[in-house]
């Protein structure tokens, strides 16, 4: 029941964008109102989240919609989670994972702290991961691999690391064997340049029969011309690229289609 109150309170927020304040209503961390999940997995999410959400002061929610009403799927997300109360702190920090039916579409929104967590490097490979689970049509799946995502990142973060895309170890073989095909044409181009060269047996080879005298001889230093570039400083940091909701607020994330 309180799923269905929660959604009359969301249309009521899109069709009167005015009274989006003082309409905005908290909603649980599982929204499922494509029917996407059981009431057992819907629960089960709903604990990992609110999980993550303690744990982390970092709001993390999911929502699936039947229809994306004419809207892009950034643009819900965005305008959902901009009208629902959704975030956590002065910033209002979170994350949402939307999922449409009907176009298949999904995307994830940030705010606040999380923009600075889930960078672009993050969200990219929190996508690929999702998208994955969606093509088969497990949705499930696909929103507990986001809360498990959501969870490592603020976890590493929280100690101090950034997310950095691991390697496969497939890219890694492939590095490897670069690596080895450089080192066998570098050291067989040495060897080839080596071939016409002959040992020494007399050191008169190496002279051509007249003596050098060096007494008096000295080096000029006539001018010296050095040329400056600048090096340019690395920037650090850094979270996902931002982009401006309709309510004016910035957002990061992304997403894609199934």
């Amino acid at each position: 029941m309180k799923r269905y109150f929660a959604l009359i309170a969301m249309l009521a927020v899109f069709l009167f964008p005015t009274f989006a304040d003082a309409a905005s209503v908290a909603i649980d961390p599982v929204s499922d109102y494509a029917d996407m999940l059981t009431d057992a997995e819907e629960s089960e999410l709903e604990q990992r989240l609110e999980y993550i959400r303690n744990t982390y002061a970092a709001d993390t929610a999911i929502v699936t919609v039947p229809t994306l009403d004419g809207k892009s799927a950034e643009a819900y997300a965005d305008d959902f989670y901009d009208y629902n109360g959704y975030g956590i702190g002065p910033d209002d920090s979170g994350i949402l994972l939307l999922i449409s039916r009907e176009p298949r579409n999904y995307h994830m929104t940030t705010m606040g702290r999380c923009f600075d967590i889930f960078n672009d490097a993050a969200i990219d490979y929190m996508c690929s991961n999702v998208e994955a689970q969606l093509r088969n049509d497990n949705y499930y799946e696909a929103c507990m691999r986001f809360a498990e995502d959501c969870e490592s990142v603020l976890s590493d973060y929280e100690n101090g690391e950034r997310f950095e895309e691991p390697k496969s170890v497939g890219m890694l073989f492939i590095m490897l064997g670069i690596a080895l095909v450089l080192a066998i044409t570098i050291t067989a181009a040495a060897k080839s340049s080596m071939k016409n060269a002959r040992p020494g047996v007399n050191a008169d080879l190496y002279a051509e029969g007249r003596k050098v005298n060096l007494i008096g001889s000295r080096d000029v230093f006539l001018y010296s011309d050095v040329t400056k570039t600048p090096i340019p400083k690395q920037q650090s940091g850094g979270g996902s690229t931002g982009h401006i909701s309709s309510s004016g607020r910035m957002h990061g994330g992304g997403g894609g289609s199934y």
